[in-house]
C-alpha cells in the first residue's frame, strides 16, 4: 500500500474540485479543440487529416459519453481510505482578483497566510461559503466551442460527398467555414442547429453533479463550520440550469446544418472553385 510506502514522510492529500457541470464542458472542448496541438495542449489530438483517413473525429457533446462521475469518485475515494483524509480545494471560491493559484496557495498551505501576497484572499476563501465564480466570471471556452462546430461541420460535409473530387484538406475547409460565419455574424451557438443531451441524460448529468458535491463538500478546506450542503445544492441546480439555456450541453447538429440550403450552397461553391483550381 503505498501509505506503507511514504510513513516516513509528512503527506497532505490535496484535491481539487470544481463543479461537475461546469468542468465537463471545460474538458471536452479542450481536449477536441482542432488547435489543441498548437496550443501545446496536454493530450492534445492532432486534428488536420480528414478521419476517413486516419485522423481523429470529434463527438457530439451528447455523444462524448463524459457525463459518468464513478470512476472520479472511486478515484478520490482510494485517497480517503488509504491516508484517512483529503484536503478539497474549492475552485468556486476562486475569487477573480486573486487568481485561482495565489487563491490556492494561500487557502491550502497555512504557512503562507503570514505572507503578503496573501492577505485578503485568505480571509476570504476562509469565510465565503458558495459564489458563483463558474458562472459569473468564466467564459466557458465560447471560442474554442466555435471552433468545434467549425470542425465538426468540414468534416461532416467531407462524409455527406459535398467534397468529393477535390483535393481540399480539412484545416482548408475548417478555415472556410469559419470564415463564413464570421463574415455573417454567426458568433453564437444559437446560429447552428443543435444537438442537445436529452431529458433524462440532463437528470443523470444534474444528479451526478449533485452527488460528486455531496461527497467531497465535507472535506473542502479551510473547514467550515456552517451547514453548507443546502446552499451548495441551491448553487449546483442554479448553475447547472443555466448551463443548460445558454446551450452549453449542445453540440452543432451537422446533419440538420448540411440540409440547410444555405450549408449546401456554400459547400456546392466551394467544391467548385476547387475543382476549376485543379483542372
Amino acid at each position: 500500500r503505498l501509505k506503507s510506502l511514504l510513513e516516513s514522510w509528512n503527506v497532505k492529500i490535496m484535491y481539487t474540485y470544481r463543479h461537475f457541470y461546469s468542468s465537463v464542458p471545460s474538458m471536452y472542448h479542450q481536449l477536441n479543440d482542432p488547435y489543441a496541438t498548437e496550443k501545446g495542449m496536454a493530450n492534445a489530438v492532432e486534428k488536420t487529416i480528414w478521419p476517413n483517413d486516419g485522423g481523429y473525429r470529434i463527438r457530439s457533446f451528447r455523444e462524448s459519453n463524459s457525463f459518468e462521475i464513478e470512476s472520479d469518485m472511486r478515484r478520490f475515494s482510494y485517497w480517503v481510505e488509504e491516508f484517512g483524509t483529503v484536503q478539497v480545494f474549492n475552485m468556486e471560491l476562486a475569487t477573480k482578483e486573486g487568481g485561482y493559484l495565489s487563491t490556492f496557495l494561500c487557502t491550502m498551505m497555512p504557512e503562507l497566510k503570514s505572507s503578503s501576497s496573501c492577505g485578503d484572499t485568505a480571509s476570504a476563501t476562509t469565510t465565503t461559503t458558495t459564489t458563483t465564480t463558474s458562472d459569473s466570471s468564466r467564459n466557458d471556452n465560447g471560442s474554442d466551442k466555435k471552433f468545434l462546430h467549425y470542425d465538426m461541420l468540414a468534416v461532416a460535409a467531407k462524409d455527406a460527398g459535398l467534397l468529393d473530387n477535390t483535393n481540399l484538406q480539412r484545416t482548408e475547409v475548417r478555415d472556410a467555414v469559419q470564415q463564413h460565419c464570421e463574415e455573417n455574424g454567426w458568433n453564437d451557438i444559437s446560429n447552428f442547429a443543435l444537438d442537445c443531451l436529452s431529458d433524462q441524460k440532463m437528470e443523470s448529468f444534474l444528479k451526478a453533479s449533485l452527488d460528486q458535491a455531496k461527497t467531497m463538500q465535507e472535506y473542502f478546506h479551510p473547514p467550515s463550520n456552517q451547514q453548507i450542503w443546502p446552499l451548495l445544492e441551491e448553487e449546483i441546480r442554479t448553475g447547472f440550469w443555466k448551463h443548460a439555456e445558454r446551450k452549453q450541453f449542445c453540440s452543432i447538429d451537422t446533419t440538420a446544418s448540411l440540409q440547410e440550403e444555405g450549408w449546401q450552397t456554400f459547400f456546392r461553391t466551394m467544391t467548385e472553385a476547387a475543382a476549376s483550381l485543379q483542372s
